[in-house]
Protein backbone atom coordinates (compact mmCIF):
# COMPACT_ATOMS: atom_id res chain seq x y z
CA UNK A 1 0.00 0.00 0.00
CA UNK A 2 1.17 3.49 -0.93
CA UNK A 3 2.11 6.25 1.95
CA UNK A 4 1.17 9.62 2.49
CA UNK A 5 5.67 10.00 2.46
CA UNK A 6 5.36 9.29 -1.62
CA UNK A 7 5.44 12.37 -3.68
CA UNK A 8 6.59 11.30 -6.53
CA UNK A 9 5.18 8.04 -8.71
CA UNK A 10 6.56 8.70 -12.02
CA UNK A 11 9.39 6.15 -11.25
CA UNK A 12 7.85 2.51 -13.34
CA UNK A 13 4.65 0.91 -11.02
CA UNK A 14 5.33 -2.45 -12.30
CA UNK A 15 4.23 -4.25 -9.13
CA UNK A 16 0.46 -3.87 -7.98
CA UNK A 17 -0.21 -1.16 -6.03
CA UNK A 18 -2.86 -0.65 -3.83
CA UNK A 19 -3.80 3.30 -2.92
CA UNK A 20 -5.98 3.71 0.27
CA UNK A 21 -6.28 5.38 3.90
CA UNK A 22 -4.34 8.62 2.61
CA UNK A 23 -4.25 11.33 0.05
CA UNK A 24 -1.53 11.45 -2.66
CA UNK A 25 0.01 14.06 -4.68
CA UNK A 26 2.71 13.42 -7.31
CA UNK A 27 3.78 15.38 -9.92
CA UNK A 28 3.26 12.81 -12.95
CA UNK A 29 2.29 9.31 -12.33
CA UNK A 30 3.73 7.07 -15.19
CA UNK A 31 2.23 3.25 -15.24
CA UNK A 32 5.01 0.32 -17.17
CA UNK A 33 2.99 -2.91 -16.82
CA UNK A 34 1.65 -3.03 -13.35
CA UNK A 35 -1.42 -1.64 -11.73
CA UNK A 36 -2.56 0.93 -9.41
CA UNK A 37 -5.60 0.61 -7.55
CA UNK A 38 -7.45 4.26 -5.99
CA UNK A 39 -9.81 3.25 -3.18
CA UNK A 40 -11.30 5.83 -1.34
CA UNK A 41 -9.39 8.76 -1.26
CA UNK A 42 -7.63 11.12 -4.01
CA UNK A 43 -4.99 10.62 -5.95
CA UNK A 44 -4.35 14.16 -7.04
CA UNK A 45 -1.93 14.44 -9.90
CA UNK A 46 -0.41 17.77 -10.64
CA UNK A 47 0.89 16.87 -13.93
CA UNK A 48 0.39 14.05 -16.52
CA UNK A 49 -0.83 10.55 -15.59
CA UNK A 50 0.03 8.16 -18.17
CA UNK A 51 -0.79 4.61 -18.49
CA UNK A 52 1.96 2.74 -21.32
CA UNK A 53 0.92 -0.94 -19.98
CA UNK A 54 -0.91 -2.01 -17.39
CA UNK A 55 -4.07 -1.12 -15.40
CA UNK A 56 -4.78 2.04 -12.97
CA UNK A 57 -8.05 1.45 -11.62
CA UNK A 58 -10.53 3.71 -9.53
CA UNK A 59 -12.56 1.85 -7.64
CA UNK A 60 -14.21 4.33 -4.70
CA UNK A 61 -11.70 7.03 -4.67
CA UNK A 62 -10.71 10.22 -6.90
CA UNK A 63 -8.46 10.33 -9.98
CA UNK A 64 -7.80 14.26 -10.27
CA UNK A 65 -5.38 14.66 -12.97
CA UNK A 66 -3.86 18.46 -13.98
CA UNK A 67 -2.56 17.03 -17.17
CA UNK A 68 -3.33 14.77 -20.02
CA UNK A 69 -4.26 11.67 -18.99
CA UNK A 70 -2.74 9.08 -21.69
CA UNK A 71 -3.92 5.39 -21.34
CA UNK A 72 -2.03 2.84 -24.14
CA UNK A 73 1.18 3.66 -26.33
CA UNK A 74 -0.09 1.60 -29.41
CA UNK A 75 2.26 -1.96 -27.88
CA UNK A 76 0.81 -3.61 -25.23
CA UNK A 77 -2.61 -3.61 -23.08
CA UNK A 78 -3.14 -0.64 -20.90
CA UNK A 79 -6.61 0.34 -19.01
CA UNK A 80 -8.13 2.84 -16.88
CA UNK A 81 -10.96 0.82 -15.06
CA UNK A 82 -13.64 3.56 -13.12
CA UNK A 83 -15.82 1.36 -11.11
CA UNK A 84 -17.15 3.46 -8.93
CA UNK A 85 -14.87 6.32 -8.72
CA UNK A 86 -14.50 9.98 -10.43
CA UNK A 87 -11.62 10.76 -12.46
CA UNK A 88 -11.56 14.11 -13.59
CA UNK A 89 -9.21 15.20 -15.91
CA UNK A 90 -7.58 19.04 -16.28
CA UNK A 91 -5.76 18.43 -19.29
CA UNK A 92 -7.86 15.80 -21.63
CA UNK A 93 -7.61 12.23 -22.02
CA UNK A 94 -6.60 10.19 -24.72
CA UNK A 95 -7.24 6.40 -25.20
CA UNK A 96 -5.17 4.74 -28.13
CA UNK A 97 -7.58 2.58 -30.31
CA UNK A 98 -4.84 -0.02 -30.89
CA UNK A 99 -3.93 -0.82 -27.09
CA UNK A 100 -5.77 1.35 -24.88
CA UNK A 101 -9.08 0.22 -23.31
CA UNK A 102 -11.55 2.84 -20.66
CA UNK A 103 -14.43 0.84 -19.06
CA UNK A 104 -16.82 3.06 -16.76
CA UNK A 105 -19.18 1.65 -14.41
CA UNK A 106 -21.47 3.59 -11.53
CA UNK A 107 -18.32 7.04 -11.35
CA UNK A 108 -18.18 10.19 -13.27
CA UNK A 109 -15.53 11.69 -15.72
CA UNK A 110 -15.31 15.03 -15.54
CA UNK A 111 -13.32 17.41 -17.82
CA UNK A 112 -12.25 20.30 -15.55
CA UNK A 113 -9.34 21.65 -17.61
CA UNK A 114 -9.52 22.30 -21.54
CA UNK A 115 -7.50 19.61 -23.73
CA UNK A 116 -8.70 17.34 -26.09
CA UNK A 117 -10.83 13.89 -25.81
CA UNK A 118 -10.44 11.23 -27.69
CA UNK A 119 -11.13 7.59 -27.27
CA UNK A 120 -13.03 5.49 -30.38
CA UNK A 121 -14.83 2.29 -29.62
CA UNK A 122 -15.03 3.22 -25.68
CA UNK A 123 -17.97 3.88 -23.79
CA UNK A 124 -17.31 6.90 -21.47
CA UNK A 125 -20.30 6.13 -18.97
CA UNK A 126 -21.14 9.41 -17.42
CA UNK A 127 -19.37 12.48 -18.97
CA UNK A 128 -19.67 16.23 -17.39
CA UNK A 129 -17.88 18.58 -19.09
CA UNK A 130 -16.57 22.15 -17.56
CA UNK A 131 -14.06 23.62 -19.34
CA UNK A 132 -13.73 23.64 -23.36
CA UNK A 133 -12.97 20.43 -24.64
CA UNK A 134 -12.60 19.31 -28.58
CA UNK A 135 -13.34 15.58 -29.59
CA UNK A 136 -10.60 14.35 -31.41
CA UNK A 137 -12.18 10.85 -32.54
CA UNK A 138 -16.00 9.75 -32.21
CA UNK A 139 -16.72 9.36 -28.81
CA UNK A 140 -19.76 7.32 -27.14
CA UNK A 141 -21.07 8.51 -23.55
CA UNK A 142 -24.13 7.05 -21.40
CA UNK A 143 -25.01 10.70 -20.94
CA UNK A 144 -23.43 13.83 -21.24
CA UNK A 145 -23.33 17.18 -18.98
CA UNK A 146 -21.93 20.38 -20.35
CA UNK A 147 -21.82 23.16 -17.54
CA UNK A 148 -20.67 25.89 -18.72
CA UNK A 149 -18.67 24.97 -21.28
CA UNK A 150 -18.31 23.90 -25.47
CA UNK A 151 -17.31 20.76 -26.01
CA UNK A 152 -16.35 20.98 -30.63
CA UNK A 153 -16.92 17.90 -32.67
CA UNK A 154 -15.01 18.31 -36.14
CA UNK A 155 -15.41 16.45 -39.21
CA UNK A 156 -15.53 12.94 -38.65
CA UNK A 157 -15.73 13.08 -34.49
CA UNK A 158 -19.41 12.06 -33.91
CA UNK A 159 -20.96 11.71 -31.11
CA UNK A 160 -23.46 9.17 -29.67
CA UNK A 161 -24.79 9.97 -25.89
CA UNK A 162 -27.82 8.66 -24.27
CA UNK A 163 -28.53 12.38 -23.02
CA UNK A 164 -26.92 15.74 -23.39
CA UNK A 165 -28.10 18.33 -21.12
CA UNK A 166 -26.81 21.57 -19.09
CA UNK A 167 -25.49 25.06 -19.64
CA UNK A 168 -23.07 24.63 -22.00
CA UNK A 169 -22.44 24.54 -25.87
CA UNK A 170 -22.53 21.94 -28.36
CA UNK A 171 -20.56 22.74 -31.16
CA UNK A 172 -20.66 20.64 -34.51
CA UNK A 173 -18.71 21.74 -36.87
CA UNK A 174 -17.37 20.78 -40.17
Amino acid sequence: MATAETTDMADVIATPVEFGGANLSPANVVINGGTLDVTGDTLSVTGAVTINDGTLTVATGTLDAGGLITVGDGATAAALTVTNGQVQAGGGLSVNPTDGTYTAGTGTLTFDGAGTWSGSGANFGTVVVTANVAAGSALTTGSLTLTGATLTCGLGEHLVAAGISGTGALDVSA
